[in-house]
């Protein structure tokens, strides 16, 4: 898939706008080439004052659903020049890859990541429990795989199906893999799960 772009004003920082006022959309670098009835991308950043900032597809802004750009801003990830807001990586919504639905039984929240993200989870829950907690679940945990008889120490979580066994069945929080993520964050109010570390 060819690189689509945001162009933005040099001079404002803002998108870039036609003769109209309205913004551009996210173009490819044939498509601006073309807009601008230029023939290289050098030419038209320098002739228009505007600057392309590559898009990111496969994260988009939790607002507008835009991919988003690598953020200028220390501190953040990506931004988004539609809705003028910088975001932290696990602010923004991940498009490809599966994604899971994770419900908390008794409190009824409502959680939404990616694989790495819902393993992270899983290993965070895993070591808030402590060695009291191992103690008095190791029965549980030597069912599941977790523990060896002459081991005291869980080993880490590391694929989904582990993370996903252990969640519902010590933590108690039902995992449901899910297509659509934009319609989730549509209708729910959700949590996104963080990945980085």
């Amino acid at each position: 898939m060819e690189t689509r772009y945001c162009l933005v004003d040099i001079d404002t920082l803002e998108l870039y706008t036609n003769q109209f006022g309205g913004e551009l959309p996210p173009m490819t670098e044939s498509q601006i080439k073309e807009y601008f009835h230029e023939i290289d991308i050098e030419t038209i950043t320098k002739k228009y004052s505007v600057k392309l900032y590559p898009l990111d597809e496969k994260h988009l802004c939790r607002h507008c659903k835009t991919p988003l750009a690598k953020s200028d801003i220390d501190g953040y990830v990506y931004q988004c020049f539609y809705c003028a807001e910088d975001f932290y990586g696990i602010e923004a919504i991940e498009k490809d890859g599966n994604i899971y639905k994770l419900i908390n039984t008794d409190t009824k929240d409502l959680f939404l990541g990616t694989e790495k993200a819902v393993i992270r989870f899983a290993n965070d829950k895993l070591n808030d429990k402590g060695k009291k907690w191992m103690y008095l679940y190791q029965d549980r945990l030597l069912d599941m795989g977790f523990v060896k008889r002459n081991d005291a120490e869980v080993e880490e979580i590391t694929n989904i199906e582990l993370a996903i066994k252990y969640l519902q069945t010590v933590e108690d929080i039902e995992v449901v893999e899910i297509g659509d993520i934009l319609k989730e964050l549509q209708n729910n109010e959700v949590i996104l799960l963080s990945q980085e570390e």
